[in-house]
């Protein structure tokens, strides 16, 4: 049962790394930062499996097509939270921070 609580542990653990990157990498992206930075570049190979099947499905609707403003961050971190209550639940732990 203690192995059952460290694996979700970890995977809350790793949701919320993965929220604070997400929204790190929105905030970055109002800021004339070159794509040639290294921390840039592995936010972005963090993020973009995340990112990207949202953004190509948002990309297939009408709205997202003439969208001028990307929400795919946005949709994420909801997804990031869902997931995150889903595992609190089957595992029985408690988020470190508000995740949830």
């Amino acid at each position: 049962m203690q192995l059952f609580n460290v694996i979700g542990m970890a995977i809350i653990i790793v949701l919320q790394i993965l929220k604070y990157a997400v929204i790190l990498r929105a905030l970055l992206s109002f800021l004339p930062i070159s794509q040639d930075n290294k921390f840039v570049d592995i936010l972005y190979q963090i993020t973009e499996p995340v990112l990207a099947p949202i953004k190509a499905f948002l990309g297939r609707t009408e709205w997202g097509r003439n969208s001028m403003i990307d929400i795919s961050p946005i949709i994420a971190i909801v997804l990031i939270w869902i997931l995150a209550s889903f595992v609190s639940s089957i595992f029985g732990v408690q988020a470190i921070s508000s995740i949830i």
